[in-house]
């Protein structure tokens, strides 16, 4: 069985499609005229099937709602998701022989925002019984803003996935690495275009209200990090580094000190609790603040996450004795 030619959408507000967002959709039928197009609207898709749909659709929070119509519509009829703001700039036919395929975007995290399968592939199945019995919206009215690509890189982790940007394959997917669907990094916007890529996502970001706060700071890191470099030249003893974080700011510290020609100074990367059972990256271990030995106590911290989570994580290392601390952006 193959991955059928048919292309699956959602656009829920119901809203005309902006000049950028119909640009994209429009490249899908010009480069695979053969290829259907089925969008997902309120007409023919039940925004009550579950308890987190209902409660993000009545909070308008669309791109949540679309979480659970690409698994659906992959699930029951087969084919490819594509989120609104992906330009398609190759054919996908050499792909259509995996059982499901997905992507890397940056920061080693899977990208659903571009996820293909066969009808009734039980990974599928998988994900989206994830989000039967959650609910969006808490007793205190407290929204779960998680995006997908966290339960998402979790679930096939434990399938297998490794933290490392290259071709997976894994029991019913196959995961490509960033070249194919996610050449454009949305923090620095550095565009590569390979001989491989089929796809480019424009990180529209409407899922997330932060977004472009977030895509500020993170275009900061390389400055940042030459700005932690000379701190440490000046205050440190020459303490190895331990790195505090590994979502995309963390990962993006290390790319720096790497870029920097100091990378070797990384001993570890620090997590309060870990999402998943990565172990390392890149060779580096993935330590939890608990697990701290009072050797790592002697060494320099260096919070790699966005400013708003700084106080809580600071918190964190002093009750655990860390008093090394350098917050990145500060």
């Amino acid at each position: 069985m193959a991955i059928p030619k048919i292309i699956h959408y959602c656009w829920m507000s119901g809203d005309p499609f902006p000049q950028d967002i119909q640009k994209c959709v429009d490249s899908w039928s010009e480069i695979m005229p053969d290829y259907e197009l089925r969008l997902w609207n309120t007409e023919n898709f039940d925004c009550n099937m579950l308890p987190y749909v209902a409660e993000a659709w009545d909070r308008r929070k669309y791109a949540f709602v679309s979480d659970i119509v690409r698994l659906h519509a992959l699930y029951t009829e087969g084919g490819i998701y594509l989120d609104s703001d992906i330009e398609v700039l190759k054919r996908f036919d050499d792909l259509l022989d995996n059982p499901a395929f997905t992507g890397f975007e940056s920061g080693n995290r899977i990208g659903p925002w571009l996820i293909a399968s066969e009808k009734g592939n039980p990974l599928i199945k998988k994900l989206l019984d994830y989000y039967r019995g959650r609910h969006f919206c808490d007793e205190k009215g407290n929204l779960d803003m998680t995006p997908n690509t966290v339960p998402v890189t979790r679930i096939l982790t434990g399938y297998g996935l490794q933290p490392v940007n290259e071709v997976q394959h894994l029991p019913n997917i196959t995961v490509y690495s960033e070249e194919y669907f996610c050449p454009k990094n949305p923090w620095t916007n550095e565009i590569k275009i390979t001989d491989n890529t089929h796809a480019m996502h424009y990180f529209a970001g409407a899922w997330n209200d932060k977004a472009s706060e977030e895509m500020g700071f993170i275009g900061d890191i390389d400055k940042n990090i030459r700005r932690f470099l000379g701190w440490r030249r000046e205050n440190s003893d020459g303490s190895e580094i331990i790195i505090y974080g590994t979502g995309v700011v963390g990962l993006r510290c290390y790319e720096c000190l790497c870029q920097e020609g100091v990378g070797d100074l990384v001993d570890s990367f620090m997590v309060t609790k870990r999402d998943n059972s990565w172990l390392e990256i890149d060779g580096v271990p993935i330590i939890e603040v608990r697990e701290a030995s009072s050797n790592d106590n002697l060494k320099l911290v260096l919070v790699g996450t966005n400013p708003r989570s700084h106080e809580t994580i600071g918190n964190t290392l002093r009750e655990f004795g860390f008093g090394n601390v350098y917050y990145l952006g500060s």
